[in-house]
Formats: structure tokens, sequence, C-alpha cells
């Protein structure tokens, strides 16, 4: 199989697991999938 980009594999989790959220914590789910497209699995900054 070839290998998923991670913009590949942050839809196909989102797309599984969003029916499971309310608005708000889409919200965050959403900053979470973005921020590991872009970063990785790096820690996350720390939000004010």
């Amino acid at each position: 199989m070839p290998t998923l980009t991670r913009e590949d594999r942050a839809h196909k989790a989102k797309a599984e697991i969003s029916p499971h959220f309310n608005s708000k914590q889409q919200v965050f789910l959403d900053y979470v999938l973005s921020h590991y497209v872009t970063v990785g699995v790096d820690e996350l900054p720390t939000i004010s």
C-alpha cells in the first residue's frame, strides 16, 4: 500500500471521529489536526 501523507491521514481521521464531538470540540480537533499536518507529532504550542 502507498504511504499516506499527514494531510491524508488527518482528513481520514477527522471523517471517522468528527461525529463524536460537539462544535466547540470540533474547533479544537481542527486545530490539533492542522498542527499535525504542518508540523507532525511535535508538541503543541501553548494556547493563550
